[in-house]
């Protein structure tokens, strides 16, 4: 019965449950969106390559679905991939955290924009009008895709 679902083993589909759930799911994506970006910036910080940043960090979300589909977008990386050329290819990723994290790499502050793309994400369930435009591109499809621009 009820306690099926509770089960350690039943956690994945839990997770994609959650995350295709209409509320549910604009929650999960912000919540692993700044979980993401927060352990991106963390690994840049370390010196750690694009590449192997992206892989760890899509290891480190809660939601084993948000991970499944952040790893899945990393296939075509190389380890002289750029962290925003990844991004903007991304399902996961609105277009604003590409163009803020290739402002980073521009100017040497990748590091710094990680972590405001980070907080960037944390705003919209603050109740912070930080990140309208950002919410508002995921906030109706939990799949994570975006509109064209």
């Amino acid at each position: 019965g009820k306690w099926h679902f509770a089960k350690t083993e039943q956690r994945a589909l839990r997770h994609r449950v959650g995350f295709y759930t209409p509320i549910l799911g604009k929650r999960a994506i912000q919540e692993n969106l700044r979980c993401f970006t927060w352990h991106l910036g963390n690994l840049s910080k370390a010196g750690i390559s694009p590449m192997s940043s992206w892989q760890l960090a899509s290891r480190a979300v809660p939601n084993l679905e948000y991970a499944k589909i952040v790893e899945e977008n990393s296939q075509s990386m190389t380890e002289s991939s750029k962290l925003s050329q990844l991004l903007y290819g991304s399902k996961m990723v609105p277009r604003e955290y590409a163009d803020l994290i290739e402002t980073g790499e521009m100017t040497g502050s990748l590091p710094q924009a990680l972590d405001q793309g980070a907080e960037l994400a944390t705003g919209p369930f603050r109740g912070d009008q930080d990140g309208g435009e950002l919410h508002e591109d995921l906030s109706g499809r939990p799949s994570g895709s975006r509109r064209p621009r």
